[in-house]
């Protein structure tokens, strides 16, 4: 039989080290649960109007993520924004219990949903594509929604964001909704009086940060989603015009880049890739060195085409 007469020694010489390194340095902290709930949000849509471009006012019933992290609503442009990443969402054995025959049966709605345009992308793709919300309320009545689409449709490749304001500025009530369709959206809770950052809540995963511009250009807030891809949009500070909100550019972990216009300046982005004192985009460019080109007819999307290169430059 092996007698192992150190092994006294080795626990105590680990000990005494462990010991050590705790004098030393800081505790540890517990981080933060993914899943959080924000009550004040939890049974009412907090926005007093609707989204800046789109138009879009959803129901409260209608938001993308469920308490438990299931993403309830898919994110056409792949936005990894639920808690839970084992609960899959509209495609999922779970979805069965709430829809039947296309329709929800919590809010009554018919989901309708369809992709137009995608093309391969090594990272984030351009998915030009609607949906469809029938039962839009704006607090005391039934909305309908009158944006480039056409009556209570939705550009999926556009999402837009619509800032709450809670008592104050900079106030810890303060929530930024993200609008990825006409019957989805996801919450963002400042997470104290003072920060620039918003956590998901209720459901939702992912930071928000605010970057202020302080010239002529627009700010940024730039979301950070479960896979470390950033979703960049212009701020609401004024400089953006009618294209606050809006949509600017993805930059997935490979820094492959999905952008409207501009991919370094917000100015530029604003000049080049949105249609002037609209906010809608104009042209937009993927990781594969495609344009694509919006036109638009009486402030109606009519046509996106696709455009590839054999050398030069888009702009000449």
């Amino acid at each position: 039989m092996k007698r192992y007469r150190c092994g006294l020694w080795a626990i105590l010489a680990i000990t005494a080290c462990c010991g050590a390194i705790a004098l030393g340095a800081a505790p540890f902290t517990e981080p933060d649960a993914i899943l959080q709930i924000n009550s004040d949000s939890l049974t009412t849509y907090l926005p007093s109007s609707a989204s800046g471009l789109q138009n879009i006012f959803p129901l409260v019933g209608q938001r993308g993520t469920g308490i438990d992290g299931e993403l309830r609503s898919g994110t056409p442009l792949g936005m990894a924004i639920g808690g839970n990443p084992f609960r899959g969402g509209c495609g999922d054995k779970q979805a069965g219990s709430r829809m039947q025959g296309g329709v929800c049966l919590s809010t009554g709605a018919y989901v309708i949903e369809d992709v137009d345009l995608v093309l391969p992308c090594a990272g984030v793709p351009l998915v030009v594509g609607r949906s469809y919300g029938a039962v839009q309320y704006n607090g005391s009545s039934h909305h309908t929604s009158a944006g480039f689409m056409g009556n209570n449709w939705f550009q999926t490749c556009q999402p837009e964001l619509v800032f709450y304001d809670g008592d104050q500025d900079l106030e810890a009530t303060d929530v930024i909704y993200l609008v990825y369709g006409a019957d989805r959206f996801a919450e963002y809770k400042r997470v104290a009086a003072d920060s620039e950052f918003f956590r998901g809540v209720n459901g939702a995963a992912g930071v928000i940060e605010h970057t202020a511009d302080g010239g002529a250009d627009p700010g940024t807030y730039c979301l950070t989603d479960q896979r470390g891809t950033q979703w960049y949009f212009l701020d609401d500070d004024g400089d953006a015009g009618e294209a606050a909100g809006q949509f600017w550019k993805a930059v997935d972990t490979a820094d492959n880049t999905l952008f409207v216009g501009d991919a370094d300046s917000t100015g530029d982005a604003l000049t080049y890739g949105f249609v002037s004192g609209k906010g809608c985009f104009e042209h937009v460019y993927d990781d594969q060195d495609r344009h694509y080109e919006f036109t638009y007819t009486d402030d109606l999307l009519t046509e996106v085409k696709a455009e590839t290169k054999t050398g030069g430059t888009w702009g000449g």
